[in-house]
């Protein structure tokens, strides 16, 4: 192995384990929040009650629930929970600097793997037990298989990147957004190339076609799962760009200037060198502008639903400053100077990830188990809730009705439930995150007059509010 070989071994080598690091970092310091309770109670469901709750419930994510099924033999503790979207997110940065290898060179790669492994946004849902990293993941294998197929059309290809973007929409039903990007990138090539493979295109076309179709009949009868997202404004469009950005205005700034020159760069170029470029544009943008567009008739922009798009947004930083990083060095100076600035605001923006507030489902769980008596009942205004709740209640339950619930799981059980189980207590808690929601007026209203303990305070519980009632 030549020295120069070795250089890049070691620098990619480098890369994965910064990826690593930055993503085991304080893993364990957040408890569990609402949406990975939810995670937890699919991959504990038995199979038939697993494939019907997918079914009326849960079919966004699916792939990633079937994998957590088997990964939780390890242990259902926040590490060994959060540690497989750690995997996925791993495996991503190294995709990524695969894909930009091929599409630019050596350096593009390894810049848009940099760029990755320390974005903060990135590493935000790489330490949560949902499926958003095994989403990144399939996009951008998704792209390695069409640029094969572009390089090399033939139907095997087709249908291979067909197969990865239906696994895809599964693991997280926008990354039809992503899909959508990949095909309007295709007019770039040109009317005569994509003439010659539309065959295979059709067959692609049509894989994918069938593969949504359950998830448009799904969509069909669970249409209210979106409810609680907010209208569009220009304010929400700008701080999801910020996120996508590594939640920082510095950096938005940086990537902004960034598009700008990739994209006047790209003009002039061959079809098949500009298709390139209008890929990572494309993927980068198109799919929040189509989340913007859809928003004005129904609200569907939040960060985490575009996420699939942050690669990109990599890859570019590698488009717009490989070239000058292959010069002499004392040519590639102001490049290196470049990105020394992009992964410094991006180390800056991590170490505010690590440490933001969250859900605290920890410290309620053990102050009310402190002060749970004999014949007390606990009640959630949304049974999901029971779920992280519980994971911290029950190793702390003092005694056996603390944790006793209706029958059946979580997932299923409508909040009613727990009212009737009140019949007989000597006293409540109410758990709940929100006093506003109709489900938490009802309970209260039925429970009349309630306390909050001194001290116990939502902005000392994590943003959880305890009420005690006293019957």
């Amino acid at each position: 192995m030549t020295g120069r070989r070795l250089l890049k071994v070691s620098i990619a080598g480098s890369l994965l384990v910064v990826a690593v690091a930055a993503r085991l970092y304080a893993l364990d310091r957040k408890s569990l929040w609402f949406d990975e309770g939810v995670s937890l109670e699919m991959a504990r469901l038995p199979l038939d009650a697993f494939l019907s709750m997918s079914w009326a419930r849960e079919l966004n994510m699916l792939p990633y629930y079937a994998a957590l099924r088997a990964w939780i033999a390890l242990g259902e503790g926040e590490t060994e929970l959060r540690l497989l979207s750690v995997v996925f997110s791993v495996a991503a940065v190294a995709a990524t600097f695969v894909l930009g290898r091929r599409l630019f060179g050596w350096w593009a790669g390894s810049v848009a793997a940099a760029v990755l492994a320390l974005h903060a946004f990135d590493i935000r849902y790489a330490q949560e037990a949902r499926a958003y990293s095994l989403a990144i993941l399939l996009c951008v294998v998704s792209a390695l298989l069409l640029v094969g197929w572009v390089e090399r059309p033939s139907s095997w290809r087709a249908v291979a990147w067909a197969g990865v973007n239906v696994l895809a929409l599964y693991a997280h039903f926008f990354c039809a957004l992503v899909v959508v990007a990949q095909l309007l990138s295709l007019v770039a090539l040109g009317w005569r190339a994509l003439r010659s493979s539309h065959r295979e295109l059709g067959v692609a076309a049509g894989i994918m076609a069938l593969g949504a179709l359950p998830i448009a009949l799904f969509l069909k009868h669970e249409s209210s799962g979106l409810d609680w997202v907010d209208p569009v404004t220009g304010q929400r469009v700008l701080a999801v760009l910020e996120s996508l950005a590594g939640r920082s205005a510095s950096l938005l700034a940086c990537f902004a200037a960034t598009f700008a020159l990739v994209g006047a760069l790209t003009v002039r170029l061959p079809p098949a060198e500009r298709w390139k470029r209008v890929l990572v544009l494309a993927w980068a943008l198109v799919p929040i502008a189509c989340a913007v567009v859809v928003s004005f008739w129904k609200p569907v922009l939040m960060d985490r639903f575009v996420v699939m798009s942050v690669p990109a947004w990599a890859l570019a930083v590698g488009v717009a400053l490989a070239p000058h990083l292959e010069r002499p060095s004392w040519r590639a100076l102001p490049a290196t100077a470049a990105l020394a600035v992009v992964l410094g605001l991006e180390l800056s923006a991590a170490r505010e990830v690590y440490s933001e507030p969250f859900e605290d489902w920890r410290t309620p769980a053990r102050q009310v188990m402190e002060a749970f008596r004999p014949g007390d009942v606990i009640l959630f205004d949304s049974p999901w809730c029971e779920i992280p709740f519980d994971v911290y209640a029950r190793p702390l339950a003092r005694h056996a009705s603390a944790v006793r619930r209706p029958p059946g799981s979580p997932l299923v059980r409508d909040y009613r439930d727990g009212l009737r189980a009140v019949a007989g207590a000597r006293r409540v808690w109410l758990v709940t995150s929100r006093l506003t929601t109709e489900h938490a007026r009802e309970i209260r209203s039925a429970l009349g007059p309630d306390v909050v303990p001194e001290g116990w305070e939502a902005s000392r519980l994590g943003g959880i509010i305890i009420l005690r009632y006293d019957l």
